[in-house]
């Protein structure tokens, strides 16, 4: 098929032509055309009437072109011109993405220092997020962890909602008893790897630093925890960082692997994160890069962005979540930041959680408030965590 080149006054818009092209849209058309130049010619008829292409023209109109490529469909009837015209642009917008290679490749344009705002999405988590699971912005938003004392207390009970949170430690049957753990029907959860990540308060390049976490400093909180919950004789049960505890976690055949990197070139850091889950299946590896709400492409940014320092993103869990359904209450043992409960706050699932250390319970507490606008209650007290906070300061 032949393409010309002609006059732009020469052509002429279909008067009845159905497909709107609002100025936001011909401003992303221009932005293309000015990026990548003009590659797609515009489809007209015997009397250079146009077929296909009323938003390139416009664009092209709008930034002074006196000339454009064109291809003449003088073989297409009356009716055909008809048809033509609507399908051209419907069966476009029939089909969506896959969304793995789609994260995968905005990631990548990420890291070679491309920008996304040109593609033409006009909420850019579209690109990072399957269109089942919308993520509102704010899902990964995190309070800051200040020097302040701590409102939560060892051994406090907060009621979030549907779900429970105890400031106690996991290894210990009475903190199981306390939240009724044995309701749970999934274990997932990330006990401390027994390698003092942030032993020093700094990783990596960024300078960042995080409070050290209890009981990092060897497997034995990991393997207490296992050995308790396997009282629970839960069916399904997932825990992260499982090439740390290869010595006792028994053999499994299904295994889950975060792949953090996608096609992007490795590192110094870790290019994925393993999970051992309790149950019959076959491994899966889930491609997540941390983007926007995230990471863009480096462990440095990744690193500006998180409070806990194996913080996992909400899209991995709820991910996860899916693949490994059904089930209705999660147990975490190791909450850290909080994902998993915001995860379950999502998905309509019920979290019973326990995380050791005050501050990080304060931090999982603001950030499920923040998220959900509800507000989380002292099981023993029945105040807010408002009312305990200003109480907390009135007694220093």
């Amino acid at each position: 098929m032949q393409i010309l080149k002609i006059s732009l006054n020469k052509i002429t818009p279909y008067i009845n032509n159905a497909k709107e092209h609002p100025q936001s849209q011909i401003d992303q058309i221009k932005a293309s055309i000015l990026e990548f130049g003009f590659n797609d010619p515009i489809a007209i008829d015997e009397n250079f009437v146009i077929i296909e292409g009323h938003g390139r023209y416009e664009a092209l109109k709008q930034l002074g072109h006196k000339e454009v490529e064109v291809i003449q469909l003088s073989h297409l009837s009356k009716v055909q011109k008809k048809q033509y015209i609507l399908a051209h642009n419907k069966i476009a917008l029939n089909t969506g993405f896959d969304i793995e290679k789609l994260k995968l490749e905005t990631a990548a344009i990420i890291e070679l220092g491309g920008k996304l705002d040109i593609l033409g999405f006009t909420d850019i988590d579209e690109v990072q997020m399957p269109e089942t699971i919308v993520l509102e912005e704010n899902i990964d938003d995190l309070p800051s962890i200040d020097n302040a004392p701590a409102v939560t207390k060892t051994g406090n009970v907060w009621l979030l909602g549907k779900h429970r949170l105890l400031c106690g430690d996991s290894t210990k049957k009475e903190s199981f008893d306390a939240i009724s753990a044995k309701e749970a029907d999934f274990i997932f959860t990330d006990p401390p790897y027994g390698i003092d990540i942030a032993k020093s308060g700094a990783i990596g390049s960024s300078g960042k630093k995080y409070k050290p976490i209890i009981g990092d400093n060897d497997t034995a909180t990991a393997r207490a925890f296992y050995e308790l919950a396997k009282e629970l004789n839960l069916k399904d049960m997932l825990i992260w960082g499982a090439n740390y505890f290869a010595d006792f976690l028994p053999v499994s055949r299904r295994w889950l692997v975060w792949n953090k990197r996608g096609e992007m070139d490795s590192n110094n850091f870790a290019d994925g994160e393993i999970a051992w889950v309790r149950s019959d299946g076959n491994l899966r590896i889930f491609s997540h890069v941390w983007s926007g709400y995230t990471r863009e492409g480096s462990h440095k940014e990744e690193l500006k962005t998180r409070i806990h320092p194996t913080q996992k993103p909400v899209g991995v869990c709820i991910d996860i979540f899916k693949e490994l359904e059904p089930f209705e209450v999660v147990f975490d043992a190791f909450m850290g930041s909080g994902s998993t409960l915001i995860a379950c706050e999502k998905m309509k699932k019920v979290c019973l959680g326990i995380e050791i250390d005050p501050k990080y319970c304060d931090l999982i507490i603001e950030r499920w408030q923040n998220y959900t606008g509800e507000k989380a209650v002292l099981k023993n007290t029945g105040k807010t965590y408002e009312e305990e906070k200003k109480d907390s300061k009135k007694g220093n």
